[in-house]
């Protein structure tokens, strides 16, 4: 549970599931449940979605978390390899009310150890942050 009091719901845990074993969809967008107490999936999306399609989902205003299946090539030592991340991003725009801020904050620690798995944590507060390149060349390191 988070300092705040905010569990993760079953459903996100499945849905979580889902995306890191069943591979059965690319990403997920999480939110606060309008009474504060959980975080639950809001959005869900197929594996064909792309990096692009989760941006188009981040609100300018609002935070929200991310989970992330992102698959990648990248050369290692003049081979051509093919590498799977999965990335838990917490989206934190500078319009975000200081209220919804503190709430978020205080629940990415209680995601990290309900999602086992992840390999990146980002957090974000505009597009650069999370601009596609930059985190696989991150990855790489």
């Amino acid at each position: 549970m988070s300092i705040a009091g905010i569990k993760v719901t079953k459903q996100a845990l499945e849905d979580y599931d889902a995306v890191k074993r069943g591979k059965q969809y690319r990403f997920l967008v999480l939110n606060l449940t309008d009474d504060d107490k959980f975080v639950d999936t809001m959005e869900k999306a197929d594996r064909e979605a792309s990096y692009e399609d989760m941006l188009q989902l981040l609100p300018e205003k609002e935070a929200r978390f991310v989970v992330f299946d992102l698959e990648y090539t990248f050369e290692d030592s003049g081979v051509e390899r093919e590498a799977s991340k999965l990335l838990l991003i917490f989206w934190c725009p500078n319009g975000t009310k200081v209220r919804q801020k503190m709430m978020f904050a205080s629940t990415l620690k209680e995601l990290q150890s309900q999602f086992q798995g992840i390999s990146k944590t980002i957090q974000a507060t505009d597009a650069s942050e999370v601009d596609r390149t930059g985190i696989i060349a991150d990855l790489q390191k």
